[in-house]
């Protein structure tokens, strides 16, 4: 009795991305307590990959930039052990950082790796709060993440991800 629409509009699709990003990121987190995960057993390798983001950040490096992040979700991501989510966590990330590059229009776009300031701090608080067990605290840092991505993207988008269903498939 249900049909997929055919041509979902592209504004949708990225807003229903990025809200089902937060769903399986609070998922991964509920899969992290249940396992009774030692988040300090992650510490050392967490924060080599937040290094890397650092790095790529501050050499306006773009292109590493969008590789050590993915990397880091991933790393994050993959202690909650579900690989399906974890690969899906992956391509609506690709997904929402690709439209929000669209809004910048040079070839080499420094400015959207100045405007990924706070987005890199809250990946530094996020695996500390991981390491230190705090897995319901980090839910809190990875919704202002996801709210901060949703601010770079365009308005349409923006409303979009405030309206969508969150039980509607695009």
């Amino acid at each position: 009795g249900f049909f997929v629409g055919d041509n979902v509009p592209k504004v949708d699709f990225v807003a229903h991305r990025l809200r089902y990003e937060l769903i399986i990121s609070y998922r991964m987190l509920d899969q992290m307590i249940k396992q009774k995960v030692k988040g300090e057993n992650y510490k050392d390798f967490l924060d080599e990959k937040v290094l890397a983001v650092q790095n790529a950040y501050e050499h306006k490096n773009f292109d590493d930039f969008f590789t050590t992040s993915e990397a880091l979700l991933k790393t994050i991501l993959d202690i909650g052990n579900h690989d399906y989510l974890v690969n899906e966590a992956l391509e609506c990330s690709h997904t929402v950082m690709t439209a929000i590059l669209e809004k910048y229009h040079t070839d080499e776009p420094k400015d959207f790796i100045l405007d990924m300031y706070p987005f890199v701090m809250y990946l530094g608080d996020l695996v500390r709060l991981i390491a230190e067990n705090r897995f319901n605290d980090a839910r809190v840092l990875f919704e202002i993440i996801i709210n901060y991505l949703k601010m770079q993207l365009p308005k349409e988008t923006q409303e979009a991800f405030e309206n969508i269903d969150t039980y509607r498939l695009a």
